[in-house]
């Protein structure tokens, strides 16, 4: 009976020092720095991120996306940006998470771009939206010059945030300077410009 008792003390005191030990090495909170990324197609972002306390054990860690079709993340919390769209990265360690959204965008929009400023007869957009080209002189009249298409160049230039240099460039460049191109950030600008030809521009997004 006396042994049983000194079984039972014992076996307290174990149990005891077993919960004292998992509340010790217990993950109490899990943050992911950024509470919010904003990518661009086939982009790359590092997710970092913290755990309370800090000698906390078993912190072994489980990232998801919501939307694979829109992002995914691997093992190491590293996010590749997919298609537009909006989703949510979870990272969980042990019984504790944290969430980041993330939102993609597939570049400029150039279907709603011509859609508000151009006419099919001087401009044309790529099915796949990848391009948007502008002619001033679509019919190659000799001395002729499509005001509208002029005009919309340089509408097309401020929906896309093209300094006014481009649009000077454009304005000023010449048939012996042959096709000129440009890059400004994720967009690329080639021109050239003829007398009977007028002034072409093509517009595309580096993204794809």
């Amino acid at each position: 009976m006396g042994m049983n008792r000194k079984c039972r003390a014992v076996f307290c005191v174990l149990f005891t020092m077993v919960i004292l030990l998992t509340a010790c090495s217990r993950v109490e909170s899990v943050s992911i720095t950024d509470s919010k990324l904003d990518l661009k197609v086939k982009e790359t972002y590092m997710l970092d991120y913290s755990v309370e306390p800090e000698e906390a054990d078993n912190k072994k860690t489980e990232w998801t996306s919501s939307d694979e079709s829109v992002a995914t993340v691997d093992s190491h919390g590293k996010v590749t940006a997919v298609d537009a769209g909006t989703c949510t990265i979870t990272l969980t360690i042990g019984d504790k998470n944290d969430t980041v959204t993330v939102n993609v965008t597939a570049g400029p929009d150039f279907q709603a771009i011509y859609d508000e400023y151009c006419d099919y007869s001087w401009a044309k957009v790529g099915s796949d939206n990848s391009y948007l080209s502008i002619d001033t002189n679509p019919y190659n009249l000799d001395d002729y010059l499509e005001m509208d298409a002029l005009t919309a160049i340089r509408n097309v230039n401020d929906a896309l945030d093209l300094p006014e240099s481009a649009y000077d460039g454009m304005s000023k460049v010449r048939a012996l300077d042959g096709r000129v191109n440009q890059t400004y950030g994720d967009i690329s600008v080639s021109y050239q410009y003829h007398p009977n030809q007028g002034l072409e521009v093509t517009y595309t997004y580096n993204g794809y």
